[in-house]
């Protein structure tokens, strides 16, 4: 019997799966460390359990003084005020003449001694972990949110364990382990939090970050004192902060060469008092992740002080609350300085980095946005003196709002016309075009791959719908082509052009250029035969001109579409509906006829260019 209990007694812990004990066992194995720096244990035993824990005064006095031990043991005989009358003078003095503390003590002794017996298989398995049986303790045997965070109890408050048909059966390890959490968790978004990787040694060392954070916090704190935990009253930013520093710390101490592969994070935040106790899960997926141990590689100071400008109050705009939802990051866009100073915006790389990991945005976006605001900078800030004025005047009021939120509604339609006329100088092609602007369309298929999209775009309520999220990202590229001048803005505007690799349909609906094709070629032939140049004036004069004065409507569209069909088999009623009507029926054409004027410039440019 001694041999087999010695086995008991080494036995080693795994981690349970239960985010809530995982980040007790986590912390408690943290502590152990700090005990034995020497020979640091990688798993817990119950013998180490009880040596961790000691007198348990330590852990009584911590918990007494931390806010969020009052949000995880709602009502737990440490805090309550009936056993524990001297708390109100001191939170963490353990005066003698309080029960409570020692009511407390007494019960983790128990849970203690009872890890170290034999398992009895005649118990239920633990429902938090499934792994010992619970516990025997008499004090227990009505487990409710005073030992464990969302237990179901036999009242009418229905909880997560096990549905609030009766006490839910934990084990002495897992109650134990629930102690230690307040240590190990932070605070995120008001509610105490657990993040949980799935890589286990991620999460020991968030935790094991924690503990050294809160631990010194208390050791800094006076023993009358109330103390709270990192992120309280902070939002998501600290949040950001604490992962931020542990992805440079394993970085610095080289404890991970590389983010392991497919890693994410789940983070746990919860509140387990009131009537409405409540659980909600934030994945940060693992782009997202990545992105943040590139930045804390290569960006660290950057977004360490970007993260430090939010502002508590306005929590959904918040770094972790943008990633969770896979929303932009209004940080990184240009912000008002103090009086006299540029606005800041973030660095170029940093920028890409999120876009591309955290966004998914694709480099060719980037590189179009990046070479449409070069060209627009350099459009607007030449000319002679009376033009010059009036171009820088609408340099500034771009400069100073997004046209995507901007209440000027003359500033979206001037800067397309400024594209098309682009397009009609040979500098910005469909593809750039489509690359930053897909069309919004598109999210009702997010999930089709190249072929799926093909069919797609032939189905009925497929018009074209322009998007507008890339005209945040023209504008930080304006704000970049600002402050460097004109020569960068000649260097990238000489660069090589983004382009879709023959794919449009990840873009746009591909009919666009073959429908643009197809009557450029008609009205070529028809009106100039075999004097080439006769049909490129007609086309200029009764085409671009006119979309140049806006007299292309959707009737003209649907002439020239009525044309092809005489002559073209694509060219049916359904094919009509596909590519102009929307999910109700109605003729949608004003991005349609915007692309294919980009479209019809660029062919014409590159005719005329053959021809020469």
């Amino acid at each position: 019997m001694a041999t087999e209990t010695a086995i008991i007694n080494n036995l080693q812990i795994q981690p349970t799966g239960n985010p809530f004990v995982d980040t007790g066992m986590y912390a408690m194995l943290a502590k152990a460390e700090e005990l034995y720096p020497d020979n640091p244990p990688e798993r817990l035993t119950p013998q180490l359990v009880k040596e961790v824990l000691g007198d348990g005064k330590w852990l009584a006095q911590a918990n007494r003084q931390l806010n969020s031990y009052f949000m995880v043991c709602l009502n737990s005989a440490l805090v309550n005020p009936s056993s524990n009358k001297r708390m109100k003078h001191c939170r963490g003095e353990l005066h003698p003449e309080d029960e409570g503390w020692k009511q407390y003590l007494s019960t983790l002794f128990k849970l203690c001694d009872e890890l170290l017996l034999l398992p009895s298989n005649a118990w239920p398995d633990c429902e938090s972990c499934g792994d010992r049986p619970g516990t025997h303790l008499v004090e227990l045997q009505r487990i409710g949110r005073d030992f464990f965070p969302l237990a179901g109890s036999l009242g009418n408050d229905a909880q997560a364990l096990p549905a609030a048909s009766r006490s839910p059966q934990i084990c002495p390890f897992c109650l134990l382990a629930i102690q230690w959490l307040p240590l190990g968790a932070q605070m995120y978004n008001g509610k105490l939090a657990c993040f949980q990787f799935t890589d286990p040694q991620l999460s020991y060392f968030a935790v094991q970050n924690s503990l050294v954070e809160t631990s010194s916090r208390l050791g800094a704190a006076r023993i009358c004192d109330k103390v709270v935990v990192p992120g309280t009253g902070e939002g998501a930013r600290q949040a950001a902060l604490f992962l931020l520093e542990q992805m440079r710390r394993l970085q610095q101490e080289k404890r991970l060469n590389a983010l392991p592969p497919h890693t994410t994070l789940n983070v746990w935040s919860f509140s387990n008092s009131g009537a409405d106790p409540d659980c909600e899960i934030a994945e940060v997926p693992n782009p997202a992740l990545q992105f943040l141990w590139d930045a804390a590689r290569d960006h660290l100071r950057e977004l360490q002080d970007i993260l430090k400008k939010e502002d508590p109050k306005k929590t959904q705009t918040h770094l972790l609350n943008c990633i969770e939802r896979g929303r932009d990051y209004n940080g990184f866009y240009p912000a008002k300085g103090k009086k006299g100073e540029e606005a800041r915006v973030a660095s170029k790389p940093l920028y890409q980095l999120y876009q591309t990991q955290v966004l998914g945005r694709s480099s060719q976006a980037l590189a179009a946005a990046e070479r449409l605001a070069a060209i627009v900078y350099q459009e607007l800030s030449t000319g002679d003196t009376k033009e010059q004025r009036k171009k820088q005047k609408k340099l500034t009021a771009l400069l100073k709002e997004s046209p995507r939120w901007t209440k000027d509604q003359s500033v979206r339609p001037e800067l397309r016309r400024l594209c098309a006329d682009l397009a009609e100088a040979g500098q910005l092609t469909l593809d750039e075009y489509v690359c930053l602007f897909p069309s919004a369309t598109l999210r009702q298929a997010d999930d089709l791959s190249s072929s799926g999209l093909e069919k797609f775009w032939r189905g009925p309520g497929r018009a074209i719908r322009a998007s507008q999220e890339g005209w945040d990202v023209f504008w930080f590229y304006l704000h970049h082509a600002a402050k460097t001048g004109r020569a960068v803005s000649a260097e990238i505007q000489n660069s090589s052009r983004p382009e879709t690799g023959g794919n449009l349909v990840m873009f746009t609906n591909p009919k666009v250029k073959s429908f643009a094709r197809d009557v450029f070629d008609l009205y070529l032939q028809e009106k100039g035969g075999k004097d080439h140049q006769r049909g490129m004036e007609w086309i200029k004069k009764n085409i671009l001109e006119r979309f140049r004065r806006n007299e292309i409507t959707v009737g003209t569209l649907r002439q020239w579409f009525c044309r092809l069909a005489e002559i073209k088999p694509d060219y049916q009623n359904e094919d009509w509906d596909a590519l102009c009507r929307d999910e109700q029926g109605r003729e949608v054409t004003g991005e349609l006829r915007f692309q294919f004027r980009l479209e019809m410039a660029n062919l014409y440019r590159e005719a005329a260019g053959n021809q020469d």
